[in-house]
C-alpha cells in the first residue's frame, strides 16, 4: 500500500522512481481517463484535488497488476517534481 504524501509520517522508505511495462500504460491511461469523468470533466482541472503518480499506482495495485520494490537504504533520491527539488538539482548538477 502507498501512503500519498501523508502530513507526518514514521515510514522507512518512500518510492521514488519508477519504471513500467506498457500494460502499466495502457492501465494509466484508462484509469486517467475514467478519473476526469468522474471527478467531472466540466470542472476546471485548477479546482479538481491533485492526482499524484502513487494513486495509479495504487489503483494499479488494487486492479491486480504485479508491483515491486527494491530498498537501496543507503540511497537518497530528490524530488525534481518540486519547484524546489528541481532548483536544488540544476544547483548540484551545474558546472
Amino acid at each position: 500500500m502507498l501512503l500519498i504524501k501523508p502530513r507526518q509520517t514514521r515510514l522507512r522508505y518512500s518510492w521514488c522512481i519508477a519504471a513500467w511495462r506498457p500494460s502499466f500504460t495502457h492501465f494509466m491511461h484508462e484509469y486517467l481517463a475514467l478519473h476526469q469523468e468522474v471527478d467531472g470533466s466540466d470542472q476546471p482541472a485548477s479546482e479538481q484535488p491533485e492526482l499524484f503518480v502513487g494513486d495509479v499506482i495504487q489503483a494499479a495495485i488494487r486492479d491486480g497488476l504485479q508491483v515491486d520494490a527494491v530498498p537501496f537504504p543507503d540511497g537518497v533520491c530528490l524530488d525534481i517534481g518540486t519547484p524546489e527539488g528541481l532548483i536544488q538539482a540544476v544547483r548540484d548538477h551545474t558546472p
